[in-house]
């Protein structure tokens, strides 16, 4: 059972009896009128809700996440959060929580807890009612409840089975987060590549690519970072050098006008930047080209 906390302070460090300490599972009933509600609270177990009926209001990390029938919530260890009713007239739920001492340190079991209960894990992951991975949880977690409430002989060692499906489910779920977020970040490193190849002689900016990816200068920077090992920056100026290798090699204009060309203001920094990337000058690379000098 919950300690009781203080209804004046906003905010509460909840610990649960020793007795309860691997597991907990409650059936909850709330209705409209009956102001239920839980404080902005964070606790070491991991928390799971199934909307069995009705629907209510949670916010994780100040992140507002609206619950309907059939949907799951998982919520990490020790990430501030709190629920209510909202808009809606009740809510019947299941609220299982698992704390991470329940799960064994294995070389199977401990690259799963730590992709999903750790701090590498999501704050929550949000199963919306209906889709496969939902159904599969809400089983594991109903019958969790069964079993706390039954409590045969071994129920512990049932619970810990269920709980490792659960462990299961949360990181195929975390996976596919995982992999999304992944295929996104190529897809505007895409639109910001190709910025650069259509834009490369005029005079660019940070913003300017990541505008082109819809997306921060941060985030810009971390994808060019991820994926080619480049700054957005060095990867325009390299870019750029491509482009004046090209023009040294096959045409006869004026260092300084390929200079130009290529969006480089100034001569002379042009020179320093092929210099430091190619190892010669460009002069040098026009009697003697070769491609392979950049890396």
């Amino acid at each position: 059972m919950l300690e009781e906390t203080n209804r004046n302070r906003t905010y509460s460090v909840v610990h649960y009896r020793k007795d309860e300490h691997l597991f907990l599972a409650r059936r909850r009933i709330w209705n409209k009128g009956d102001s239920y509600h839980s404080l902005q609270h964070e606790h070491a177990e991991m928390e799971l809700l199934q909307v069995k009926d009705g629907g209510m209001e949670c916010v994780v990390d100040g992140q507002n996440v609206f619950l309907n029938k059939g949907d799951v919530l998982f919520i990490n260890s020790l990430h501030m959060h709190a629920s209510e009713l909202g808009s809606h007239d009740h809510c019947h739920f299941n609220v299982l929580l698992i704390h991470p001492d329940a799960f064994p340190s294995t070389q199977i079991v401990s690259p799963f807890f730590q992709a999903v209960i750790s701090r590498q894990g999501k704050a929550y992951l949000h199963f919306p009612a209906g889709e496969e991975g939902t159904v599969l949880l809400g089983q594991e977690i109903s019958t969790a409840i069964e079993t706390s409430e039954e409590k045969k002989p071994g129920w512990q060692l049932e619970m810990l089975s269920l709980a490792c499906g659960i462990l299961r489910q949360l990181w195929l779920r975390e996976e596919s987060v995982n992999v999304n977020a992944e295929s996104n970040d190529a897809l505007v490193l895409n639109h910001m590549v190709d910025y650069i190849y259509s834009h490369y002689p005029e005079h660019l900016h940070l913003n300017d690519i990541a505008m082109a990816g819809g997306t921060s200068a941060s985030r810009c920077s971390r994808i060019f970072q991820s994926h080619t090992g480049h700054s957005p920056v060095d990867f325009l100026i390299r870019y750029r050098l491509e482009a004046a290798c090209s023009l040294l090699r096959t045409s006869d204009l004026p260092v300084a006008e390929i200079s130009a060309q290529c969006g480089f203001e100034q001569p002379s920094y042009f020179n320093r930047q092929f210099r430091s990337v190619m190892g010669c000058t460009p002069n040098d690379y026009r009697k003697n080209p070769n491609d392979l000098y950049i890396h």
